[in-house]
C-alpha cells in the first residue's frame, strides 16, 4: 500500500472503536504504519472514558459498537474541546446512514470494505497533514 500523498502527522492520537478486532485490523495497520499512537477500544462506553481521559485527534468508530453506539459516541466526542475529527465505519452505506453520519457530526462516513487509500487520504485531508 502506497501512502503517497496521505500525509498524517506522526504521533497523532487515534482512538478506534469496534467490537470485532478483525474488522478494525487494516485501519489500524494504516495508522500504526503512518505512525500514529492507537488506542483501541471494544465497546461505546469505554470508548467516551478513553477519549476523554487522553483526548485523540482522530477517532474511528464502527457504528455498531455495543453499550453506546458509535453515532451517540461520535456525538459525545464532538462535545470534547478540541473535538477529534470522527470517522464512521459500517457495512451498509444507505442515504439513512449518512443522515445520521451528518445528524451525529462526522467528518467522514466510509462503508466497510474501507479501502486503506481512502481512508488516508481522508483522514490526511481533515487531520491537514504534518
Amino acid at each position: 500500500m502506497s501512502n503517497e500523498g496521505a500525509v498524517i502527522k506522526p504521533g497523532t492520537r487515534v482512538l478506534l472503536v469496534d467490537h470485532n478486532p478483525a474488522d478494525i485490523e487494516a485501519v489500524h495497520r494504516c495508522l500504526v504504519d503512518a505512525g500514529c499512537v492507537t488506542t483501541v477500544i471494544h465497546d461505546g462506553s469505554q470508548g467516551v472514558v478513553a477519549a476523554r481521559r487522553d483526548p485523540p485527534a482522530l477517532a474511528v468508530l464502527d457504528v455498531a459498537v455495543p453499550e453506546v453506539n458509535g453515532y451517540q459516541l461520535c456525538r459525545e466526542l464532538k462535545r470534547l474541546d478540541p473535538p477529534p475529527v470522527v470517522v464512521l465505519l459500517s457495512p451498509r452505506s444507505t442515504p439513512e446512514d449518512l443522515f445520521w453520519a451528518t445528524q451525529c457530526g462526522a467528518d467522514l462516513f466510509l462503508a466497510r470494505p474501507v479501502d486503506p487509500e481512502v481512508f488516508l487520504q481522508g483522514v490526511a485531508a481533515l487531520l491537514g497533514g504534518p
